[in-house]
Order: C-alpha cells, then sequence, then structure tokens
C-alpha cells in the first residue's frame, strides 16, 4: 500500500495540484508527506509565483509506513489484500487471483 516509484516525489508543478485537491478533500497524502519528506524544494523560484510549486522527497520505507499505520486507524475500514483478476458488475463482486469473490456494494452494476 502506497509503495513509491524509483524517484519519490509528491508534488512538484503538476502534481502539486492535485495533492492539494486530495488535502482539500480530507485526504492525508499530503500531511503524511510533509512528515516523512526527506527534502523539500520550492520550484521555478526564478519565475514569478504563479508557477512556482512545492515537491518533497520522500523516504521509500518510511510513506508507506505511515499511510499504512494511518489507514490501519481508520474505523469502519478493512484492508484485504490480494489482486482483482475480475470483475462481475451483476453479482457486485471483485474475484481475486485465488477466486476469493469480495462483495462491495459500491461497485457498479452495467
Amino acid at each position: 500500500m502506497a509503495n513509491l516509484p524509483c524517484n519519490p516525489s509528491i508534488g512538484g508543478s503538476a502534481k502539486g495540484i492535485v495533492v492539494r485537491e486530495i488535502d482539500a478533500l480530507g485526504g492525508i497524502e499530503g500531511k503524511l508527506a510533509d512528515k516523512t519528506a526527506l527534502q523539500m524544494k520550492v520550484l521555478n523560484m526564478s519565475k514569478g509565483p504563479g508557477v512556482r510549486s512545492l515537491r518533497a522527497q520522500e523516504d521509500k520505507v518510511d510513506y508507506p509506513k505511515a499511510v499504512l499505520a494511518y489507514m490501519e486507524q481508520v474505523k469502519n475500514l478493512t484492508i484485504k489484500e490480494g489482486m482483482a483478476v475480475d470483475l462481475i458488475p451483476s453479482g457486485k463482486a471483485l474475484v481475486s487471483e485465488t477466486s476469493m469473490q469480495w462483495f462491495e456494494p459500491t461497485i457498479p452494476s452495467q
């Protein structure tokens, strides 16, 4: 959960806007990124304030741990691990690689 790519950064010119929108909707990506950042940098300092943005380089080990620790504390949330290999919209179910079926009322039917 929350594994980072080889360039573990959050924010920047394009993604920074998305991170702020997630935070505005009550998300935790930006808050946890602040806690686990190795360094932060303001990009485009030589340009005007309209194009400046903040980018944080994240710790590839600490950030996923922080996300998992937060998610485990969320009430009414059950974390299930597995690879979804099929979707059954009529039955509102996901089928995992081990043939386990997870029934979810939020799966849209077609």
